[in-house]
């Protein structure tokens, strides 16, 4: 029998499917996130290879779109991409599909926390183009019958702004809230065996020193300052030996 130009077959290697990436680990990947762009990755083993992807849930071929050399494909909330390696002494790849929910990236403020001076002018931005930004000034969360941010807004050391960006198609943002006086607001307060345990929000930049006091008057550190990390940060008291007051103080 001639096997002469006949596919190789199932002996030869095949190549690594297409890693699609359906979160966001690295702060370029939340931008290219918040901008509706996709980022798709493929094995160092496999560099020479044809990549296609295809919105339709259907087996990718190779008359089906090419991924450009910068690797970068433009999606739209809600799309689902499917995704196949090709090279011509190998078997095609296995197939990756992924459906990409897109979210609105969270507001920044500028100023970005207090304290401040009263009459300070706060700015307020989102990564996510064509996004409305709402926000609130009690402490509640934004809606989109909240007020809509249009310009800069007026602060001074009383104001808790919360604002969240909105976009039809995107998931809404998360909430960003600050108090401006420079406060620091306890959550998941809880007693468990004689302490006293909670959290508190924190950013990057920002250092944190628990003290306690038994007088409301005269305070002490309570361990080390703890760096802001952007995500809960927590301390441990304990309540026995009489009244404790617990308070945070931010640098």
């Amino acid at each position: 029998m001639d096997l002469a130009g006949s596919r190789p077959g199932p002996a030869a290697a095949d190549p690594f499917p297409p890693q699609v990436k359906p979160g966001c680990e690295r702060e370029d990947d939340q931008q290219h996130r918040d901008r509706g762009r996709f980022l798709p990755r493929q094995c160092a083993q496999c560099r020479p290879q044809r990549l296609f992807i295809e919105g339709a849930q259907h087996l990718p071929t190779e008359i089906d779109p090419l991924v450009g050399a910068n690797g970068l494909v433009t999606i739209s909330s809600g799309v689902t991409l499917t995704a196949r390696a090709f090279r011509a002494d190998l078997q095609p790849s296995t197939v990756t599909v992924a459906t990409f929910t897109l979210q609105a990236g969270k507001p920044v403020f500028s100023p970005h926390h207090g304290p401040i001076t009263n009459g300070t002018s706060l700015l307020i931005n989102t990564a996510t183009p064509g996004a409305s930004i709402y926000y609130t000034l009690d402490g509640t969360d934004p809606t989109p019958a909240s007020l809509l941010y249009t310009a800069p807004l007026t602060v001074d050391t009383a104001s808790v702004v919360s604002a969240r960006a909105f976009r039809t198609g995107f998931a809404d943002s998360e909430i960003n809230r600050v108090y401006f006086s420079g406060t620091v607001i306890l959550t998941n307060v809880r007693f468990a065996s004689g302490f006293l345990n909670f959290n508190w929000a924190s950013e990057t930049g920002r250092r944190y020193q628990v003290q306690i006091s038994s007088d409301l008057v005269n305070w002490s550190d309570l361990g080390e300052p703890q760096a802001g990390i952007d995500r809960l940060l927590g301390a441990s008291v304990q309540t026995s030996g009489g009244s404790r007051f617990v308070r945070v103080r931010i640098y």
